[in-house]
C-alpha cells in the first residue's frame, strides 16, 4: 500500500448479516475473496467453452477436408481405370475405324467429366476452408468483445482539498478512485502527484511539462521494488480506495496571490497500471488542475492525459 494512503479514511460502515450480527473484517474480506473467486471461475469457464467451440469447428473442418481428399482420390482412380479400359477397347477395335472413333469420343467425354468433377471438388475444398476461416475469425472477435465487456476499468471518483489552501501550511488533496468494470483489477500499481506549474503564453511549454511529468510516473510504475510482490493490490468492482497527496512546497504569500491571479496552477496527475484474470494489460491516466479564487473544491479536468487503455 502506498505511504500516502490514510487508512483511517478507508474504513467502511459495518456490515450486518441476517441474524443481526456485525461481520468482522476477516469475514468481510473472506466474502469479497469468495465473490472474486466465483467471478473469475465463471469467466474462465466461459473462455473454456469458447475454446471448445473453436476446437469442434476445427475438427469438423478437418473431417470435411479429409472426405474431399478421399473423394478426389477416388475420382482420379476411376478416371485412370476408365482411361485404361478405353485404351484396351480402342486397341481391340483398331481395325474398325468407326468403332475407334466412337471409343475415342467416349474416352474424351469421360476425361472431361472427370476433370469437371475434380474442379468441383477443388472449389468445394476452397469454400470449406473459407468457411472455417470465417468461423475462426468470428470466434476471435467474440472473445475480444467478451474481454472488453468484462475487463476492469479504473477511473477517478472524487477529488477535493483536505482543507482550504493557506499560507505556510502543507496542502493536502484527497482523491478516491474506483473500478467500474465487471471483474477485479489485479496487481494495481499507481503513482499520483500534486505538482506546480507557472503558466506561459506558449502552449508547447505546457504540453512538454505534462508529458515529462507523466513519463516519470509511467517509469515509476514499471520499476520493481524489493517488496513489490508483497505490496500487490487488487481492486474489486465498485471498491473505492482513498489516496492523499500533498504539495512538497509550503505555499508562500506570493503563491496565494499567484493562484488567485492565475499565475500559478496546481496539477494533480496519476498513472494506474493493472491487469485482470485474462492477463490483459491496462492503463488509466488522470489529469486535473486548480487555480483562481473560486471555491476550493473547483478542480478542472484537463483536455489531455485523461485516458483508459
Amino acid at each position: 500500500m502506498p505511504d500516502n494512503i490514510d487508512p483511517k479514511r478507508t474504513s467502511e460502515p459495518p456490515i450486518i448479516d441476517p441474524s443481526g450480527r456485525i461481520k468482522t473484517p476477516e469475514e468481510i474480506e473472506e466474502s469479497k475473496r469468495a465473490e472474486q473467486d466465483r467471478q473469475e471461475h465463471n469467466y474462465r469457464q466461459q473462455l473454456l467453452d469458447a475454446e471448445m467451440r473453436q476446437a469442434k469447428a476445427q475438427h469438423a473442418q478437418a473431417r470435411a477436408s479429409c472426405a474431399i481428399v478421399i473423394l478426389t482420390g477416388g475420382l482420379i482412380i476411376v478416371s485412370l481405370i476408365s482411361g485404361f479400359v478405353s485404351y484396351l477397347q480402342f486397341t481391340a477395335s483398331a481395325r474398325n475405324a468407326k468403332s475407334a472413333e466412337d471409343q475415342a469420343f467416349i474416352t474424351a467425354l469421360t476425361v472431361g467429366q472427370t476433370q469437371h468433377m475434380l474442379d468441383q471438388a477443388i472449389a468445394q475444398t476452397r469454400a470449406a476452408q473459407q468457411s472455417a476461416n470465417v468461423a475462426s475469425e468470428t470466434l476471435r472477435a467474440s472473445e475480444r468483445s467478451f474481454r472488453i465487456e468484462q475487463r476492469p476499468y479504473i477511473v477517478m471518483d472524487t477529488l477535493a482539498f483536505f482543507r482550504p489552501i493557506a499560507q505556510d501550511i502543507t496542502t493536502y488533496v484527497n482523491m478516491t478512485y474506483t473500478n467500474i468494470g465487471k471483474t477485479p483489477a489485479i496487481n494495481v500499481r499507481h503513482h499520483i502527484r500534486l505538482i506546480r506549474y507557472k503558466p506561459t503564453h506558449n502552449v508547447a511549454d505546457l504540453v512538454s511539462f505534462l508529458e515529462r511529468s507523466f513519463n516519470e510516473l509511467r517509469n515509476a510504475n514499471q520499476t520493481r521494488e524489493k517488496y513489490s510482490k508483497l505490496a500487490r493490490m487488487d481492486i474489486a468492482p465498485n471498491e473505492k480506495p482513498l489516496v492523499s497527496v500533498d504539495d512538497k512546497v509550503l505555499p508562500s504569500r506570493q503563491d496565494m496571490i499567484d493562484l488567485e491571479k492565475g499565475d500559478l496552477t496546481l496539477f494533480l496527475i496519476g498513472v494506474f497500471d493493472y491487469s485482470d484474470s485474462f492477463r490483459g494489460s491496462y492503463r488509466t491516466e488522470i489529469c486535473h488542475f486548480f487555480w483562481g479564487k473560486h471555491p476550493p473544491d473547483s478542480w478542472h479536468i484537463s483536455d489531455s492525459h485523461n485516458t483508459i487503455k
